[in-house]
């Protein structure tokens, strides 16, 4: 009988050596490292970049903001400013036409007075006498006109209402030339003898100082406190 040969029992492989608790903490931390390396190299360069830009973004877009309000405010200035030199335009010259009606109101009351002649109002609407001093007289009137219509277009609310209340002070005697002042027709209706040529002499003076006073408001860049 055969004997079959023996096997001798092979030894199990011995399992591979684990590294090192140490060894692989030593491995995450390179990892770490090299991605911490990336990005330094990468990352923080570009979000400095961003920052940078944004910060830039924002100084410009306050600077332009600020430009922008500065050039709001130096337009609306030069509006007022205008708009000053326009009324003052105005409001004086409206004043200058005031004063030369008065002056020639004056002439050609002291006309009618010392005339040797009845002056009657024809029927045409002419004077018989002081011919030269009524159509001065009336020039004025139309250059009163004038500077009120201006008043009305550019002035204010104000300077609108003392500017009507002085032209219909004065231009009473212009619009009604046979009324108040003058004497009745004769028995014979001769025409009648116009013997002054009136105007409202209180509401004039009362206005036109009340007028001076929007001027005084409106006109000067930093008015007075007395205005």
């Amino acid at each position: 009988m055969t004997e079959r040969p023996s096997r001798e029992a092979t030894p199990a492989p011995e399992p591979p050596d684990e590294p090192p608790v140490q060894a692989l903490a030593d491995v995450g931390t390179d990892a770490t490292a090299n991605r911490l390396s990336a990005w330094e190299r990468i990352g923080i360069p570009i979000a400095v970049a961003v920052l940078a830009l944004l910060g830039s973004f924002t100084a410009t877009t306050l600077a332009n903001n600020t430009a922008t309000e500065n050039q709001r405010a130096l337009f609306a200035e030069e509006r007022a400013s205008a708009e000053r030199e326009k009324r003052a335009d105005v409001y004086f010259a409206f004043l200058s036409a005031v004063e030369q009606y008065v002056r020639r109101a004056s002439i050609l009351n002291t006309c009618l007075a010392s005339s040797t002649l009845p002056v009657t109002l024809l029927p045409e609407g002419r004077l018989s006498g002081c011919t030269s001093q009524m159509n001065d007289i009336s020039e004025a009137a139309t250059a009163v006109t004038k500077t009120l219509n201006e008043v009305y277009v550019y002035g204010s609310n104000a300077a609108n209402e003392h500017a009507s209340a002085i032209a219909d002070a004065l231009l009473v005697g212009e619009a009604n030339l046979n009324a108040g002042d003058a004497e009745p027709p004769d028995r014979q209706g001769k025409p009648a003898r116009i013997i002054s040529f009136p105007f409202h002499k209180d509401q004039y003076l009362r206005h036109v100082a009340e007028f001076r006073r929007v001027v005084c408001r409106e006109v000067p860049a930093n008015p007075r406190s007395g205005c």
